[in-house]
């Protein structure tokens, strides 16, 4: 196991779960043989589908289980809750499904030691792709891209020797400075309850909004303007949502969102998928938070430096030197203080190449229409809301998976109100 597959499965409990979880709302039905196979299918491709960890002596590694017929379940219900995946024991894939008169939802679970939210991604779309070859008589594999498992063991890549890295190696004691500062400094962090009666962890737990096509699209002009993409406005929006909902009215109060950040690159395409992210912490003080779209224009710079400059992979760096010993990495996996205040993962505009047919930019999987899709990123301690932000077509659709037992339902709602009359405040 790499060093980021160790950290993420070490960064995982029962009480905080380290998966993904992405539902899947289609208008009319899905066949239920179908599904199953499809299914199982799309789980063969990953080459990890099956496997497990398993230690020994001071070594992980993935072992598969060869008699394993994944399955997705069927329940009577809309509402679908999972337990959490124990991948020291159980495969890293579930899926469950809901089928209803006029309506199916479709919820998959996948562990972040597998994958980041990307390559779930290219999981779900390689599942669509085979139900929909299976429904219309063509061969399973029809239209999917090439999976090159040897690819696997270049996994633990992160560039340290490439051109791009080493011209600038000597800025990287930048991101030195720069973890220093943040270690140091004090973040806000989202209320948390402490009501002894608060009802166990129910997974997944989330609400989502909406933002129209003419809404994203009256946005973008100015955003040119400024030079900014939407993903910067997010970033400022969410900033300022978090200070007015904020108790502290110190212009000198902090907040702290984690953003995560892709290193595939094209030749990756083939390869089963692999945590290929880094992770970069933001920092605002509520005085910076007035001016919105100077506050993405920050956001910005800060960003393409981060990027251009390769600082990103300090975090990466940090835990291959944690993975030294199995112990250190474990202690510093799962420590009971703040990361952050939230989580913002953008994944664009997954399904643009999906490779199947749409209906009013809608994607079409058999004989129904994929209405909307809400992927959510694990949540952590004192990290009780985590977002993720997906366009599909043409509208702009932020989820929220919620921590329940430190923020009501009704809580994540009036935050993602807050959010939204941020965003439209420019127009």
């Amino acid at each position: 196991m790499t060093s980021i597959e160790k950290y993420h499965l070490f960064d995982d409990s029962p009480e905080f779960p380290n998966n993904f979880f992405a539902r899947f709302t289609f208008s009319g039905s899905l066949n239920r043989e179908l599904l199953t196979e499809s299914f199982r299918a799309a789980v063969e491709r990953q080459v990890r589908g099956r496997a497990i960890a398993q230690r020994k002596g001071s070594q992980w590694r993935w072992v598969e289980l060869p008699d394993l017929n994944p399955e997705i379940e069927f329940h009577e219900q809309a509402e679908i809750h999972f337990e959490p995946l124990d991948l020291r024991r159980t495969p890293g894939y579930q899926a469950k499904c809901y089928i209803g008169p006029n309506t199916t939802q479709v919820t998959m679970q996948v562990h972040h030691a597998l994958t980041d939210g990307l390559g779930g991604l290219g999981f779900v779309r390689d599942w669509m792709l085979i139900y929909d070859n299976l429904f219309h008589g063509r061969a399973d594999d029809a239209g999917l891209g090439k999976i090159q498992p040897d690819l696997l063991f270049k996994r633990n890549q992160i560039g340290l020797a490439s051109w791009s890295y080493l011209k600038n190696l000597w800025r990287q004691p930048i991101a030195l400075f720069g973890a220093a500062k943040f270690i140091g400094r004090r973040f806000q962090t989202l209320p948390k309850k402490t009501d002894p009666d608060l009802p166990a962890a129910i997974f997944p737990q989330s609400v989502s909004m909406t933002i129209e096509r003419e809404t994203v699209l009256s946005l973008k002009p100015k955003l040119t303007a400024r030079r900014v993409t939407l993903n910067d406005f997010l970033l400022a929006t969410l900033f300022a949502t978090l200070r007015d909902v904020s108790s502290n009215t110190d212009n000198r109060a902090c907040w702290r969102v984690i953003v995560p950040i892709s290193i595939r690159q094209s030749w990756e395409r083939s390869m089963p998928v692999a945590n290929r992210t880094t992770l970069v912490q933001l920092d605002r003080f509520a005085h910076q938070t007035n001016d919105l779209l100077g506050l993405a224009q920050g956001i910005h710079f800060e960003l393409g430096v981060i990027r251009s400059w390769m600082l990103d992979r300090m975090f990466l760096l940090a835990i291959r030197l944690m993975s030294l010993s199995n112990t250190w990495l474990v202690r510093n996996a799962g420590p009971g203080k703040p990361r952050a205040t939230t989580l913002l993962t953008n994944l664009g505009k997954p399904f643009v190449r999906s490779g199947l047919r749409t209906k009013d930019g809608r994607v079409m999987v058999g004989d129904a229409t994929i209405v909307s899709a809400d992927l959510l990123p694990p949540i952590r301690a004192h990290l009780p809301l985590s977002f993720s932000a997906v366009q599909y077509a043409g509208d702009l659709r932020i989820t929220a998976h919620v921590d329940t037992r430190h923020v009501s339902l009704a809580e994540a709602e009036q935050f993602l109100q807050k959010w939204r009359d941020q965003l439209v405040s420019v127009l």
